[in-house]
């Protein structure tokens, strides 16, 4: 079991409660309320960690912001082009990826990441209003 200390705790709760893959800052927005010692750039080097440790994912936004997520577990994720909103979708196939490469080459495959892009539903309709 591993052990974290209180504000690594507690950003890792809040990241886990939160299902839009937020960036540090925004994390910070809702952190600083509870509390307000909590700086930036401990919840950056928290975030960091633990991707590091593999216990979230970082994800690649657009114009290079960073956005995190508590699912582990092999899912992909599509990306927002207009507002930058990330979200989930479930795995696409039965066997695993990471499987499948296996079995296709000499590699020890350690992972992948397979991110889809689009534009949201939201930005749509805005797109569409603004036509």
């Amino acid at each position: 079991m591993k052990k974290y200390s209180r504000q690594r705790e507690a950003i890792l709760t809040m990241l886990s409660m939160r299902k839009d893959h937020p960036t540090a800052d925004m994390l910070f927005q809702d952190l600083k309320k509870q509390y307000p010692h909590m700086s930036l750039g401990t919840i950056y080097r928290n975030l960091s960690a633990c991707a590091a440790q593999g216990d979230i994912l970082r994800l690649q936004g657009a114009e290079g912001l960073d956005h995190f997520d508590a699912a582990t577990k092999e899912h992909y994720h599509i990306q927002c082009r207009s507002c930058d909103r990330i979200e989930d979708i479930p795995s696409l196939i039965g066997i695993s990826l990471d499987t499948y490469a296996q079995s296709q080459c000499s590699y020890r495959i350690q992972g992948h990441s397979l991110m889809f892009y689009g534009i949201c539903q939201e930005c749509q309709l805005k797109n569409s209003n603004n036509s």
